[in-house]
């Protein structure tokens, strides 16, 4: 599965921490697979606490192994990394900010329901505008996202095309684990978009190219899209202010107070 010309010849040590890491890349991506938790907040914990893991592995990968020093690999390399981090940890602030947003507007409906006689349906209305405003920050997700997409037709055209340049053994390696970290990344960023969006405009549909189909992760990666992408549509045929399931059982609760208050 690896390109043949020009390739420096991979050591058994260096195979065998690719399939560990693969393998457990594929385990996660299983685990992640919808059962009755979809898009609650407890799914998108466990799925940023896996790709948190998932990074950690690669980072090991390139850093502290002393068998294949970071000095063997090329800038270009690191810096694709380093290109791709940052890009995430501009995703992450946007998350971060709009869970505050969440987590104020709930604390002031929770304030005003301790109080049921001073509960009026002015407080409902006052959710509802806030939850239908819009977080400044979310603005950008998708031209972040479409960046990120189109760095992995570069990741490719480096792993598989661009046979002119010498890789040596440990880019080579380093290079097919971050092909498959960035994918499950980008899958997962790409849910949360259009779960704090609630829309799935900019959500993904990535196909895996035919000299990585046969990596232990990709079957699994497909199943995995292909039940999300389904689920979320599912999610946004409903109208609804939002789309964190959490979030929808407030408001059907919301709904049902406003019958009678």
């Amino acid at each position: 599965m690896f390109p043949k010309k020009n390739n420096a010849c991979i050591s058994p040590h260096l195979l065998s921490l690719l399939n560990n890491l693969e393998t457990s890349l594929t385990v996660s991506i299983a685990e992640l697979v919808p059962k009755n938790d979809f898009l609650t907040v407890s799914w998108m914990i466990q799925a940023m606490h896996t790709l948190c893991e998932t990074h950690k592995s690669v980072m090991t990968l390139m850093t502290t192994d002393v068998d294949i020093p970071v000095s063997d690999m090329e800038e270009s390399s690191i810096d694709m990394y380093m290109d791709i981090t940052s890009k995430l940890l501009e995703l992450c602030n946007g998350f971060t900010s709009e869970l505050y947003r969440l987590t104020h507007v709930n604390l002031l409906l929770k304030v005003a329901l301790s109080n049921p006689e001073e509960f009026s349906l002015s407080h409902i209305d006052r959710w509802r505008q806030h939850m239908a405003s819009k977080n400044p920050s979310i603005e950008n997700w998708g031209e972040v996202l479409s960046s990120l997409t189109e760095s992995l037709n570069d990741h490719y055209q480096s792993l598989y095309k661009n046979v002119k340049k010498k890789q040596t053994a440990k880019e080579k390696v380093f290079l097919r684990a971050l092909y498959g970290v960035k994918v499950k990344t980008l899958l997962i960023f790409s849910v949360f978009v259009a779960a704090f969006n609630h829309s799935s405009k900019n959500l993904l549909c990535l196909t895996i190219p035919e000299e990585m189909e046969e990596v232990p992760w990709a079957q699994a990666f497909m199943e995995l899209q292909n039940m999300i992408n389904r689920e979320i549509k599912n999610s946004f045929s409903t109208d609804t202010l939002a789309a964190i399931r959490d979030l929808k059982a407030v408001e059907f609760g919301l709904e049902k107070l406003h019958a009678v208050v």
